[in-house]
């Protein structure tokens, strides 16, 4: 566990505004509200791989362009900042805040910028200036796909957790016959079933996706649903000014890039980053679904992939597994 700390030292917070979504944003300043100073060079970087930063600075130049000229029904699905605070971290001894996004190596990435001596609590926002403020996103048809495998098949207790918070109502919904399988597992967990007999729901793919498309954007945001509702609605890039968006496709090369404009480079080695195995089961998993449940799905992440510069590699590629054009 982190052991949280008083913060032990006070900002001013800068004048806040509210958009029509309700987010809070910072009125304009034309003084910082160039790229180039929002981008400057990190101090901690004697040789700055360039590469990465220009990257970063065309991103955030798209980022800022792209958020300018939304239409009012799309800034609505931002989010208001009290729902989603308590995905940002701060840490007031290197002076960065960090954007908790599920699915996206989180957990390692928030032990390789955390230390346990140091102060890490739930970000209250605001005062971003005196923030470096970076935040790690994923394609979302892969981190859909990711979600579902860690949660509803790995055949243990965390499986279990998932089952009774939402494979209940996913299968009494969706599977024919579902009250059966319900009844079931109700009986299983009432007898205490040890967990190598127990008669999981296994969820399918198929009945997980016909969930989160039923229950849409509109859901309230918490713990769990986290794990697939949009990217942009947990890291509200148009209310906050990021300096860095790091990507989980270069996980190894951002990380990298991150922990040496934050002076942390030298205190921890980087950590084994493993491949991820969702792209392997990609094809087997998404031919389930139909055409139109995977056009919804793009319309579902359609602000994921804009503002988070995402391409339609893997929503064509499930196309042609539906259409078996493959």
């Amino acid at each position: 566990m982190y052991r949280r700390i008083s913060r032990n030292r006070r900002y001013p917070l800068s004048a806040i505004a509210t958009d029509p979504s309700g987010c809070n944003v910072r009125p304009k300043d034309k003084s910082k509200d160039s790229i180039t100073s929002l981008l400057k060079k990190p101090a901690a970087l004697k040789s700055p791989p360039w590469g990465v930063w220009k990257q970063q600075y065309a991103r955030m130049s798209r980022l800022r362009e792209l958020c300018s000229n939304l239409s009012e029904k799309d800034k609505l699905t931002q989010r208001n900042l009290r729902a989603v605070k308590r995905h940002f971290f701060d840490n007031y001894i290197y002076n960065f805040r960090f954007c908790f996004v599920p699915k996206v190596a989180s957990k390692t990435l928030l032990r390789q910028f955390f230390y346990r001596e140091e102060s890490i609590h739930p970000s209250p926002l605001g005062h971003e200036e005196y923030l470096k403020t970076f935040v790690f996103v994923r394609e979302p048809f892969l981190r859909l796909l990711s979600a579902y495998l860690s949660k509803f098949t790995n055949g243990r207790e965390l499986q279990l957790i998932w089952e009774k918070m939402f494979g209940l109502d996913i299968v009494e919904r969706y599977r024919e016959n579902g009250a059966h399988y319900v009844d079931e597992w109700k009986r299983a967990k009432n007898t205490k079933c040890p967990t190598n007999l127990f008669p999981f729901l296994n969820v399918t793919f198929r009945e997980f996706v016909n969930y989160i498309l039923e229950s849409g954007l509109n859901t309230p945001l918490n713990s769990f649903n986290d794990h697939w509702l949009p990217q942009t609605e947990i890291s509200i890039p148009c209310a906050l000014r990021y300096q860095f968006i790091g990507k989980f496709e270069k996980l190894e090369d951002d990380v990298l890039f991150v922990l040496e404009w934050l002076g942390l480079q030298n205190r921890r080695p980087l950590p084994v980053f493993h491949e991820s195995l969702t792209e392997k089961v990609f094809h087997t998993e998404y031919s389930q679904l139909s055409t139109k449940q995977i056009l919804q799905l793009k319309e579902f992440y359609r602000m994921d992939y804009i503002l988070l510069n995402y391409n339609d590699t893997w929503p064509n590629k499930a196309l042609r597994l539906v259409t078996k054009d493959v």
